[in-house]
């Protein structure tokens, strides 16, 4: 999965329109942060590609109401990616307010995702996990990390982190990884040894 653009509106501490184009991102460097001070939206940016590609957050607590910026009546989330060479846009939107600045007895959420084809999007009968073959909870452990998160994921247990990293790659990619990784080692293995008897050697000359 790649993802190349997020456009938000009204999403938490990022009141307005906002948008980032990753793959502009790209073109200066594969590798970049997200910084700011406490507040500036940075888990904002997080929470809005985990609402739109699951209509879910990692904080159990919270609710999806609780994202639109406080006062506003509505916002919405668009999510650009792209995954086995097919482009895919995620749709958010919340709605809590009529056009008279009275609050819904219920909000209003639609959320579904379309696939481009021959030049447009056509919005499609499929879930995120069948698409980018990742489920939410699998998506958060490897994908949206949450402090201490990651140390989570290291210490589950190996038939839990074999199931998510077969999602990323498929079997075979991962039996050559495993037998590439074998022959290294056993190379290592027989250098380092290589090495010891000629230590030996040289202290038995001298």
């Amino acid at each position: 999965m790649r993802i190349h653009k997020l456009e938000l509106t009204n999403i938490a501490s990022l009141k307005g329109f906002h948008h980032i184009n990753f793959d502009e991102v790209n073109n200066y460097s594969p590798l970049f942060a997200i910084t700011g001070k406490t507040g500036a939206g940075k888990s904002s940016i997080l929470n809005a590609i985990s609402l739109a590609l699951y209509g879910n957050v990692y904080k159990k607590d919270s609710q999806s109401n609780d994202f639109i910026t406080l006062g506003e009546a509505s916002g919405d989330i668009k999510l650009h990616f792209s995954t086995n060479g097919k482009l895919y846009l995620a749709y958010w939107h919340m709605k809590l307010k009529k056009k008279n600045g009275e609050y819904l007895k219920q909000p209003q959420l639609i959320r579904n995702i379309s696939i481009k084809e021959e030049g447009e999007f056509q919005i499609i009968d499929k879930t995120t996990e069948e698409i980018i073959n990742l489920n939410f909870e699998q998506f958060c452990k490897t994908s949206i990390l949450n402090q201490g998160e990651f140390a989570r994921f290291l210490t589950s247990k190996f038939s839990e982190r074999k199931v998510i990293l077969e999602k990323f790659y498929d079997g075979m990619d991962l039996e050559r990884i495993n037998l590439k990784l074998r022959e290294k080692l056993k190379t290592n293995k027989e250098s380092l040894e290589e090495k010891d008897n000629r230590v030996k050697g040289i202290e038995q000359a001298i």
